[in-house]
């Protein structure tokens, strides 16, 4: 199986990674994780999906779990919140709260969650409710007017006026009950199917760099096209993903030497809306906005250093204004 490193593209002529990390590791001086990183990550490592903790998640067999080594575990996750916040509150009373799914509670009971989101359960409010409905409907609770009880027996019950037929009834219990009957193998083999599927599909390298960055070269995202057609870019003279260096950009102008980055104020955690601890969630990974800035700044100095010249575009921005900018940039008149 011939392959190639994604950093420098020499050919790698093997079936196993084991030439890949030996090149890696000996010609560019980093692991595989590192590599991983840096090649399938923008070069920034993803964090622990816990929320709790900064740490990487799990890596194993060139890939990385959704979390930490045991964060998945709900006991350490609610260890984890009390060494950092320390023993959840109440947001109404103060008192103590219970972990749900390893994550605390906002109210120790009902009544709280009422009365702090306005006091609906006061006596008074629920007097005051009683009073009204009694006068409209005749009865102090709706639950006992006839309509409403029919609708939550058809909750409770699932009978909602549609059936399945006898027959299909019947089929349906011998399905169920021949699925059911040796549950653990079941579960076991069809576990084993889908991680069989998602290795196989994880080897495409169409379908991987799909998932981890959510964009095909030619299929952009709706921000890049509004911005793109706004500014006018394809009648400026410029090109759409093309690889720099490492890098892919947005659009390119080879003549000029001008790269266009068309940012989203959240991806890329515009410095104007976002803190440097806030934590962004992507579908690819998640990372704090401190370490996005760095890594876009690294970006910026090393295609600077290739002698382009770079020009941001966020989300929020007049594009109006930018257009102005960037015909100056282009030494075209206004």
């Amino acid at each position: 199986m011939l392959s190639e490193c994604k950093i420098c593209h020499q050919p790698i002529d093997g079936k196993t990674l084991a030439k890949l990390i030996t090149h890696i590791g000996t010609i560019h001086l980093i692991n595989y994780e590192e590599y991983v990183i840096l090649t399938e990550y923008n070069s920034i490592a993803p964090k622990c999906m816990c929320g709790v903790c900064n740490e990487r998640p799990f890596f194993n067999r060139g890939k990385y779990s959704k979390y930490a080594l045991d964060h998945e575990n709900f006991k350490v996750r609610e260890s984890l919140y009390i060494e950092k916040y320390g023993s959840p509150k109440c947001l109404h009373c103060g008192g103590g709260v219970d972990f749900y799914r390893g994550e605390p509670r906002q109210f120790c009971s009902h009544v709280c969650s009422g009365l702090h989101s306005g006091g609906f359960n006061k006596k008074e409010t629920q007097d005051k409710i009683k009073k009204v409905i009694i006068e409209k409907y005749g009865v102090d609770n709706i639950s006992k007017l006839d309509s409403i009880k029919e609708k939550i027996s058809e909750q409770n019950t699932g009978n909602n006026g549609w059936k399945h037929s006898p027959k299909t009834l019947e089929k349906i219990s011998k399905s169920s009950k021949l699925a059911w009957k040796d549950n653990v193998n079941r579960r076991s083999a069809f576990s084993s199917i889908m991680h069989n599927v998602r290795i196989r599909n994880w080897q495409d390298p169409v379908y991987r760099k799909t998932i981890l960055q959510g964009n095909l070269s030619g299929k952009h995202s709706k921000l890049h096209q509004y911005i793109s057609s706004n500014l006018g870019l394809k009648n400026l003279g410029f090109e759409d993903e093309k690889v720099i260096f490492r890098y892919r950009v947005d659009e390119i102008n080879f003549e000029k030497k001008i790269i266009v980055e068309i940012n989203g104020d959240y991806v890329h955690a515009n410095p104007a809306k976002y803190k440097a601890d806030d934590l962004i969630i992507v579908r690819s990974s998640q990372y704090l906005a401190k370490d996005k800035w760095i890594y876009d700044q690294k970006r910026r100095e090393a295609l600077e250093a290739l002698g382009f010249k770079m020009f941001v575009v966020w989300q929020s921005d007049d594009l109006d204004k930018k257009k102005i900018e960037l015909y100056q940039l282009l030494g075209i008149d206004v």
